[in-house]
């Protein structure tokens, strides 16, 4: 039996129907090949279009930490062998997800965050907010949506 999030038969590529749809003149793909590179049903695909704009924008903005870094919590858990409760926990209280304590009693916190992952699947996401084929994921890479105050 499928998963009942993903990509599914059920969303088949209809080619053999339709030549060419609206959303494919508009954004040079079909709705159907990107849920299927993403793995989501298609509906997903059309909501992002509704809600964001763009079928290519995961959430409406990115959380703070992403922001202030550039990186996923997951990417800057598995960089630092920490999991990412941990780096949440060091935002919240420090507002430095690299803050260490010189000279810490225990060492909470820390472990493979990969084994983790398939504890926590929805928690533990690697996927960015915006997708490389967004018009504005360069920018946001080069960090022209970070915070100033880094």
């Amino acid at each position: 039996m499928p998963a009942k999030t993903g990509f599914t038969t059920e969303d088949r590529d209809r080619r053999s129907i339709y030549k060419e749809t609206q959303f494919e003149l508009k954004w040079g793909e079909r709705a159907e090949a990107i849920a299927r590179r993403e793995n989501v049903r298609t509906a997903t695909i059309h909501m992002r279009v509704h809600n964001y704009g763009s079928p290519y924008q995961r959430y409406k903005t990115p959380n703070q930490i992403q922001l202030r870094y550039g990186k996923t919590t997951w990417q800057i858990a598995v960089e630092l062998g920490i999991t990412p409760i941990t780096v949440f926990e060091r935002w919240r209280k420090h507002k430095d997800v690299y803050w260490n304590q010189e000279n810490p009693q225990h060492n909470r916190g820390t472990g493979d965050v990969r084994k983790m992952s398939g504890q926590y699947p929805n928690f533990f996401a690697e996927r960015e907010w915006l997708m490389p084929e967004h018009p504005n994921y360069c920018a946001y890479k080069k960090g022209m949506f970070y915070n100033e105050d880094k």
